[in-house]
């Protein structure tokens, strides 16, 4: 482990030093992108450190409710519910569909903010746990409605899911989903898994997230295809009785459209040039959607610490679990950087 002295961009400051830096979730580098942060300097003089006040009192503030309304244009929402953090988010959706005592099918590896208790994710792979929500649905007597709880994407394994199954379920179901690392990043413009998405009457959508990765704003939300969904996403304590999100890093958020469009297409490069450089290694694994390299358990930490490289390498969400070693690379590095991480991976 190395304790970092400031916020990291393509390089990170230690003790030891300057290394380049090839871990976080920073994906398209708004954490230390110039102008992104004078955005946030905007913001911060304008509305301040936070807004000392509930979402809920009679004094709200305008610049929540309009970056409501623009995730939910961007998303093709019926409404969206902005949260302290994306945990915060995951849980309200999670306890809301617990409100409706229907049955509930959690897929496997989902995060623990779209968890609680009495929800358990399921223990097999997703193609086979779709499948058996299918047939579950399909052939049970109750009408629905039913909830299903699944992430976008794992950034701990190299795989990509479909989501074609929900078009072949019949009976009323609400879908709710955890976005928060491909939000920004996958999907057409960056929408994520709500480009995937098929378009039925019989179901209903939740789509929760950080905005915290891709975006670089601490905060989070759950968009919502039912406005009655989110109406009563707004009466949940994690809602009413939490402080809002810094409206400084919303404000630089609303100015910053074309920014990411940028950032977006910069790391589609480097993802693209990652592709060619190990698609024939039987060493390294690219994700097939998100900026993550999965690397061999003998190029842990240690050895990308001679070559000057700080990697992520840890066990998650089990912090006594085995390290999982992970190079991510991000709209902050330049070609340069990536290409200095291949030729050490060849070292």
């Amino acid at each position: 482990m190395q304790t970092l002295l400031q916020t990291p961009g393509n390089f990170a400051t230690t003790e030891q030093g300057e290394q380049l830096f090839f871990s976080g979730y920073s994906y398209l580098g708004m954490a230390s992108h110039p102008a992104f942060m004078q955005w946030v300097k905007e913001g911060l003089d304008k509305y301040g450190l936070m807004q000392p006040s509930a979402r809920i009192s009679n004094t709200p503030l305008k610049i929540y409710s309009e970056a409501e309304a623009q995730i939910s244009d961007w998303l093709a929402a019926a409404d969206t519910v902005l949260f302290a953090g994306g945990f915060a988010a995951g849980q309200a959706a999670v306890h809301s569909i617990q409100q409706l005592n229907c049955p509930i099918f959690a897929a496997p590896n989902c995060h623990p903010a779209v968890l609680a208790a009495g929800i358990q994710s399921a223990t097999t792979s997703f193609e086979t746990w779709s499948q058996h929500v299918v047939e579950q649905i399909n052939n049970h007597t109750y009408e629905g409605p039913y909830a299903i709880i699944a992430d976008a994407v794992n950034p701990l394994a190299p795989v990509a899911y479909d989501w074609q199954f929900l078009s072949a379920m019949q009976k009323p179901s609400i879908v709710l989903i955890d976005d928060s690392h491909g939000i920004g990043i996958t999907g057409n413009n960056g929408k994520g898994v709500a480009s995937f998405l098929p378009q039925k009457e019989n179901i209903e959508w939740m789509i929760s997230f950080s905005m915290s990765k891709a975006l670089g704003v601490q905060a989070g939300a759950v968009a919502c295809s039912n406005a009655s969904t989110a109406a009563a996403l707004r009466s949940n304590p994690f809602y009413a009785a939490t402080t809002p999100p810094m409206p400084a890093v919303l404000h630089a958020w609303q100015q910053a459209t074309t920014l990411y469009e940028a950032q977006r297409v910069k790391l589609q490069q480097h993802y693209h040039w990652m592709k060619e450089q190990v698609q024939h290694s039987t060493s390294f694994v690219l994700h097939p959607q998100l900026p993550i390299l999965f690397l061999p358990t003998d190029m842990d930490e240690h050895w990308f610490a001679q070559h000057n490289i700080l990697i992520s390498s840890f066990a998650y969400p089990n912090p006594a679990g085995k390290p999982l070693n992970r190079a991510v690379f991000t709209a902050a590095h330049s070609l340069q950087d990536v290409q200095q991480l291949t030729a050490v991976l060849r070292a």
